[in-house]
């Protein structure tokens, strides 16, 4: 039976740390993905477990995921050494073991660090003035792929007004018609495989005090004590390993992480599925235009 990752993944993309780019392909002129060319490897769990006493079987504290190796293998084509030289010196620009290297195909993404530089046949008979074997080998620390295009989730605060016309307006005491809401609760899909980290952005629009974001699904939540003016922005990221917050005020950036409190967490992640998220502040909460964007997370694509 055929290996189905050669009729999946017919072309792939490197870009480098400097934006160099090579595309590898089975239909390509110059870069030629070989036909057992890609291996993308598997994901491996450590279990991190405890063993009962006198009883039979452990308790599974977590589970972390392990790297993941990448392997391609193709070939230079040219139509004289002249050509083959110099698109060998292309290809090592995008490879260097000192930087991550992101690896596109079809929808999605990885990146890498490869473990050397490039390793070239050395036999005439793979690498002659027409054609060279090449092989790449690398390491996904982080093992998950994501959206070449991440999905882009965006919410307005839109309070929308709710009326009540009662038959009797009390005399000299008047009658609310009208309210808005102080808060504006979203559902936020994740389609992915694992819990997302996320980026949020709040501008502000009016005064502010103490706005927040809070997870009706997981109870997680960040929270800033802290009164927001007019044309300020407010920038999370809970990505994993890219954790910040940071204000916009004026032009200047300055560290929003002290404004933190203590119940709020940085790394709040989207759960699987649907979220239920509530954008709130202790004043001005029909001030907030917010913003919410991720790229769910995959543990493999082979199929997708």
């Amino acid at each position: 039976m055929a290996d189905l990752r050669n009729t999946i993944f017919r072309s792939i993309r490197l870009i480098s740390h400097s934006g160099f780019s090579v595309t590898i392909a089975h239909d390509a002129d110059d870069y030629v993905l070989d036909e057992d060319g890609l291996d993308l490897g598997a994901v491996g769990g450590n279990h991190n477990t405890t063993q009962y006493i006198d009883l039979i079987g452990s308790h599974l504290d977590s589970t972390i995921l392990q790297p993941r190796d990448i392997n391609i293998v193709g070939w230079i084509i040219g139509e004289d050494e002249r050509e083959i030289e110099t698109r060998k010196i292309l290809l090592n620009k995008a490879i260097n073991p000192m930087y991550d290297v992101r690896l596109e195909f079809n929808d999605y993404a990885l990146t890498f660090r490869p473990d050397s530089s490039i390793l070239y046949a050395r036999t005439w008979k793979e690498n002659n003035e027409y054609m060279c074997k090449f092989q790449i080998q690398g390491t996904a620390t982080m093992p998950l792929f994501f959206l070449k295009d991440p999905n882009t989730y965006g919410q307005t605060v839109e309070l929308m007004s709710a009326c009540h016309f009662p038959w009797t307006i009390p005399k000299d005491k008047g009658m609310v018609f009208g309210y808005y809401p102080m808060n504006s609760i979203a559902k936020m899909p994740n389609l992915g495989d694992v819990e997302s980290g996320f980026k949020l952005t709040f501008d502000m629009e009016g005064a502010v005090k103490n706005p927040a974001l809070v997870s009706l699904t997981n109870g997680e939540k960040v929270q800033f004590n802290r009164e927001f003016e007019a044309g300020e922005r407010l920038e999370i990221c809970t990505e994993l390993g890219e954790q910040y917050a940071r204000i916009i005020s004026h032009g200047k950036v300055a560290n929003a992480l002290k404004y933190l409190t203590a119940d709020s967490s940085i790394d709040m992640k989207l759960a699987l599925w649907i979220n239920n998220l509530d954008v709130t502040a202790d004043e001005g909460v029909d001030n907030i235009k917010a913003k919410l964007t991720f790229s769910p997370r995959f543990l493999e694509v082979e199929g997708r």
